[in-house]
């Protein structure tokens, strides 16, 4: 059955090239389907090979049974549980200790913006580096 799957193969890739060297398509298709079958083929006798190698498969053993936890050792796992939820909780409210903001508890009120004087294109730059306020902070 191999020798047989491989030879298909090699008609297979012979058809393809054919196919491909003459641009006929069909040919081409014909190549896809006979690889299809030398796939089949191979699939077959590996099947025959597998039963006659090793004879009909076993039936899976079913797994034991696992002993029943003794009261200490639920204890345990619970106590360890509830140690693991307690360490994720403290760094839980860390990090929001961590993300809140400086004076952000609201005691202050809010104040309205004040507008200063408006600075002319052509006046000096209120920075103080001696450039027109055009050329300075106003380009852009």
């Amino acid at each position: 059955m191999i020798r047989f799957s491989a030879f298909l193969v090699a008609v297979a890739i012979g058809l393809l090239v054919a196919g491909v060297v003459t641009s006929r398509l069909l040919l081409v298709y014909i190549a896809i389907g006979v690889s299809g079958v030398a796939l089949l083929v191979l699939g077959i006798g590996a099947l025959v090979k597998r039963r006659e190698l090793f004879g009909e498969p076993a039936k899976a053993e079913p797994e034991p049974a696992r002993p029943e936890p003794t009261q200490q050792q639920r204890l345990a796992a619970q106590s360890q549980m509830e140690d693991f939820t307690r360490h994720i909780q403290r760094k839980k409210e860390k990090e929001l200790r961590d993300l809140q903001f400086v004076g952000g508890d609201g005691s202050t009120s809010a104040q309205p913006v004040t507008v200063g004087q408006k600075v002319g294109r052509n006046d000096p730059c209120p920075c103080g580096s001696g450039k027109k306020y055009k050329k300075c902070h106003g380009a852009g």
